[in-house]
């Protein structure tokens, strides 16, 4: 917690002031992370404004933006990987999150494959950029990501 405090430029004493336990800043972390992706990069799915490939391709231009060159990969992947089985009670909100996630893409792929293949291909294409934000960080490569959106954006023809 001193360490967060002195990340935002505060004392610790008012870090804890909000938030007495860790569970609590965790938890509004995730959520402000969620908020951010809901706002900005799933709302691409459901604008209409350009057809299905259009949106996912910029849907896939914005995950790019958010996440390359971003310290510490992916954090709610990290939240995932280091509380759900520890600490249950994150695994609701850290599911919707990535259950949105996919939601917004099967949402684009659905008039093409139908529901439910639309529905794996996007738990897919999540799983497939989780793995290669890993491997982004892990080999400080870029690209890893980049030919994991790409392969999504194929998932349109």
């Amino acid at each position: 917690m001193a360490q967060i405090a002195d990340a935002c430029g505060i004392r610790k004493a008012s870090l804890y002031h909000h938030f007495p336990e860790k569970d609590g800043l965790v938890l509004a972390a995730i959520e402000r992370i969620h908020d951010h992706f809901r706002e900005h990069i799933f709302a691409i799915a459901y604008s209409n404004d350009t057809d299905a490939k259009q949106r996912l391709y910029a849907l896939c231009e914005a995950t790019f933006g958010y996440f390359n060159g971003r310290e510490g990969g992916c954090l709610l992947g990290n939240f995932t990987l280091a509380l759900t089985e520890r600490a249950p009670r994150f695994q609701e909100p850290l599911r919707s999150y990535f259950d949105d996630w996919a939601k917004a893409i099967a949402h684009l792929l659905t008039p093409e494959h139908g529901a439910g293949k639309a529905r794996d291909l996007a738990f897919d294409s999540v799983a497939h950029v989780q793995g290669a934000i890993m491997m982004m960080r892990l080999y400080n490569d870029p690209q890893h990501l980049r030919r994991a959106l790409d392969t999504s954006i194929k998932m349109l023809p």
